[in-house]
């Protein structure tokens, strides 16, 4: 998760026009909302380097943390691994007018995996031994 100040439109998080969070806040004095958007695309892939398998976004989400009230989330669900629609949740919230901290954005998303990935290939050596 991450937040961000604001000035007019900004992606919090971009994987490709289909999966996304961003968030879109006027810069002039009077502006009363924030107008948040999460996207995501079942066929939109990523890599774990750690472990070697492919992965799918499952959900994206935004947060915003409002002063003096609790969390407004809107998250959006992919439909699974092969699902090429982008599937869009958008949320307005009105900020505070109380002096002090300001409203944050933060971002989050899920992965799969695509599938599963393939075991040691067993050497002739090991075959060998099998069959005695």
């Amino acid at each position: 998760m991450s937040s961000v100040s604001f000035a007019g439109f900004q992606y919090l998080w971009r994987i490709s026009s289909g999966t996304y969070v961003s968030t879109y806040h006027a810069d002039d004095y009077f502006a009363l909302y924030y107008y948040g958007t999460a996207s995501v695309r079942g066929t939109d892939r990523g890599y774990d380097s750690k472990t070697g398998y492919k992965s799918y976004y499952t959900w994206t989400q935004i947060t915003y943390l409002v002063p003096g009230y609790k969390p407004y989330r809107a998250r959006a669900y992919s439909r699974g691994k092969n699902d090429s629609v982008a599937r869009v949740k958008k949320i307005k919230v009105k900020d505070t007018l109380l002096p002090g901290k300001k409203t944050r954005a933060l971002y989050d998303y899920r992965t799969a995996w695509v599938d599963t990935k393939p075991g040691p290939i067993p050497s002739r050596k090991v075959k060998n031994n099998l069959s005695k």
